[in-house]
Order: structure tokens, then sequence, then C-alpha cells
């Protein structure tokens, strides 16, 4: 079974290492992976954390933005 989902920084068990680390800008991202299991910090607009033990955060993909009007 895989999962991946959103989550908070003030969750039980978050990684002291994401929560601490060093302000990141737009597009920059962090990750741990722990037991099968990445928590995945990455920089939009504003901080999203994600949990996954679905993806591997290693892999790296390019992703097109959109423009607001259009």
């Amino acid at each position: 079974m895989s999962a991946t989902d959103t989550i908070r920084s003030n969750r039980k068990y978050f990684p002291i290492e994401l929560k601490k680390g060093k302000q990141l800008e737009r597009g920059e991202y962090r990750y741990l992976t722990s037991n099968g299991v990445s928590v995945i910090k990455w920089m939009d607009k504003k901080e999203v954390l994600v949990a996954s033990n679905y993806f591997d955060p290693e892999i790296e993909g390019e992703v097109n933005r959109r423009d607001k009007d259009g």
C-alpha cells in the first residue's frame, strides 16, 4: 500500500533537520528518507511539506508552470 499526503511541520516525529533548515528559494526543495518514507520540503509561494512512501525524491523532473493569464 502506498500513500502520499501533505503534512504540517508541528506533526509528531517531523524531522527537525527540515524544520530548522535554511530558508529555501522558490522552486528549491530538501528531503529526508527513513524506513521507506520520504519527507519533502518544497518552496512555492509558501512552504509545502509532503510525506510519501510512493514517490522517490531523488528522481528529478521539470515542470512547466502556466501563466496566471492563460
